[in-house]
């Protein structure tokens, strides 16, 4: 027997982080790293200029109806305008024109922020001059994909409720107890698409191959994401039952975008690359 012949170590299997360290980890890397609140912070200034621009925009189409007030308006022509194929046309430009710019700003600046995210995992804090440049450098580099992704999940989705909606209208028992089950049994489905933005910066892969990526990691890691998934929806919950309150609910608005937001896209990337 051969003396020199080594061992083989036994095989060890990787032993992954609980949600609650997860989650922990983020709010961490958060705090650590506040840089990572700037494309939040970016998004909702360009909302709220998109907001302002449409609203002087409609002010101006509707000057022609010259209302000083609404208790003065002439209610026969209001309608008239409503009903005109000239609103009917400005209102769809406008809104096709507000998503354009919507869908560009979203994907590139929260694809900018998975990207730094997962920069900072590998060097624990970036100083915030450099963190902007990562933010621009991501931005550009994966804004396009990042569309694509949302866009194909959000069509397997939209084809998914019309095959199960199509199936109600049948007034059939069977189709409509399938139905149910198919509406029910939706948002477990979901779990399997949450890792695609994820896969796509970490990997740097292709659109569908994201998703792909997303839906063989979540097939092995099914009861984590779902529980991690649970957690968050729980905490977002939570701040919207203090609405009710102006003051507290614009507070908590605020640390909702500014803390909430990027601390569950940190953690959902810390869960992609611990189960990658």
């Amino acid at each position: 027997m051969n003396k020199n012949k080594r061992k083989k170590k036994p095989h060890t299997r990787k032993k992954h982080i609980s949600n609650l360290t997860n989650i922990g980890k983020s709010f961490k890397t958060w705090a650590r790293n506040p840089v990572v609140m700037m494309p939040i912070l970016f998004v909702l200034v360009i909302m709220i200029v998109i907001m302002l621009l449409t609203l002087v925009v409609s002010l101006k189409f509707f000057s022609n109806l010259n209302l000083t007030s609404f208790a003065n308006a002439n209610i026969t022509k209001l309608i008239s305008t409503l009903a005109s194929k000239q609103f009917f046309g400005w209102l769809i430009g406008m809104i096709t024109l507000v998503s354009i710019i919507l869908a560009f700003v979203y994907s590139f600046f929260y694809s900018a922020l998975i990207g730094l995210a997962n920069q900072i995992m590998d060097t624990k804090t970036i100083k915030f001059k450099q963190g902007m440049g990562i933010l621009w450098k991501q931005g550009k580099k994966f804004w396009l994909r990042y569309i694509g992704v949302k866009a194909l999940t959000s069509l397997m989705l939209l084809v998914y409720v019309a095959i199960f909606s199509f199936l109600l209208m049948q007034k059939n028992v069977a189709t409509t107890v399938l139905s149910i089950i198919g509406f029910v049994v939706l948002p477990f489905i979901v779990v399997f698409l949450l890792l695609a933005p994820q896969a796509l910066i970490v990997k740097n892969s292709s659109v569908w191959q994201s998703i792909v990526s997303s839906y063989k990691i979540v097939r092995k890691n099914y009861l984590g994401l779902l529980g991690l998934f649970v957690l968050w929806i729980l905490m977002f919950t939570v701040t919207s039952l203090f609405n009710f309150n102006p003051f507290a609910g614009v507070i908590l608005q605020l640390a909702t975008q500014f803390i909430l937001v990027p601390c569950q896209i940190i953690s959902f990337l810390l869960f992609f690359r611990d189960r990658e």
